[in-house]
């Protein structure tokens, strides 16, 4: 691949060498590699914070979209996971809401890997947490998604909608039961945490998409613990949706502790015995397993999150 010695430089973060390059007035400082990528870009994506630093006091083009990709430098970074060089890449002027080819920011990737700390940057710097993919994806989905609890906390908090759900579904023709909203996908994986976290910022836990439901979701997945969390929040497991009940795909697909719970609350629904476990804090039991502290008053302000018919009331820890 061709490669210019400033981009090779800037690659392996020998500071040095680059400085002695520019000052040559030789390197064409924004010329590109055979991917289309700058100097910038190789030194924010390997978190050469001195080299990144140089290059945008010597005028690199901050805002570059590499090919065919269409990447920038600061998505380079976030995506890496690189919070000083996004804090100098915020700093030197980058737009920070400048998407690849696929409708994906700086702040979707540094949530997709879980980087807290770029995405508290971009964030300050004002990122808009409710931006979409061009399939409907949304930073919160992401973070969902993949289990990113202290990401989800933050997007919560900077005003993200826990309710918004992506188009992917349809678009893909992947058909019923696939992805789906927040809440969905949160059971889907198997991350309790995100989904006490969602349910406290206003989430319907009670969504149903394709004719799939979050308890649904969470048996074919066989997760227990998001099961209980569902069950103690007020959320019908027992709902059937074209044949189909959260018992009955537990019991198809051999999630023995998933269906002895299930058993327990039709009989416990069936008698009219009150669920216990609404009362002792399973919530709270979930976020200090999984080691999530959240703020104070978190979740006390985003009403506005929940939806208009507001099916799901929000639960106490």
């Amino acid at each position: 691949m061709f490669a210019t010695p400033l981009i090779m430089a800037a690659t392996s973060g020998h500071l040095d060498i680059a400085t002695m390059l520019l000052n040559s007035g030789k390197a064409d400082i924004n010329l590109t590699a055979d991917d289309g990528k700058t100097a910038l870009h190789e030194a924010s994506g390997f978190g050469r914070t001195a080299c990144v630093a140089l290059l945008i006091n010597r005028g690199a083009d901050i805002n570059k979209s590499s090919l065919p990709g269409k990447a920038t430098p600061l998505f380079q970074a976030s995506t890496e996971g690189h919070a000083e060089c996004v804090a100098l890449l915020v700093k030197g002027g980058a737009v920070v809401d400048k998407a690849d080819l696929e409708g994906s920011t700086p702040a979707m990737m540094a949530t997709q890997g879980g980087h807290h700390a770029c995405l508290a940057q971009l964030i300050k710097a004002g990122a808009d947490v409710n931006r979409t993919t061009f399939d409907g994806t949304t930073c919160a989905f992401i973070a969902s998604q993949n289990g990113a609890s202290q990401c989800l906390i933050m997007l919560i908090e900077a005003g993200a909608d826990v309710n918004l759900s992506p188009s992917w579904e349809e678009l893909s023709g992947m058909g019923e039961g696939m992805g789906g909203t927040c809440a969905l996908v949160a059971c889907q994986n198997g991350h309790p945490a995100c989904l006490v976290l969602l349910a406290l910022a206003g989430a319907d836990l009670n969504t149903d998409k394709h004719n799939c439901t979050t308890a649904m979701k969470a048996a074919v997945a066989g997760n227990l613990l998001c099961l209980r969390y569902l069950d103690s929040a007020g959320v019908d497991l027992l709902v059937s949706k074209q044949g189909y009940s959260a018992l009955n795909l537990a019991t198809a697909l051999g999630h023995e502790t998933c269906v002895v719970f299930l058993k327990l609350v039709y009989l416990r629904h069936k008698k009219g015995l009150i669920n216990e476990e609404r009362q002792a804090g399973l919530g709270e039991q979930v976020l200090r397993d999984a080691r999530v502290t959240v703020p104070f008053d978190f979740g006390k302000s985003k009403s506005h999150h929940k939806s208009d018919h507001d099916k799901c009331k929000q639960p106490d820890l």
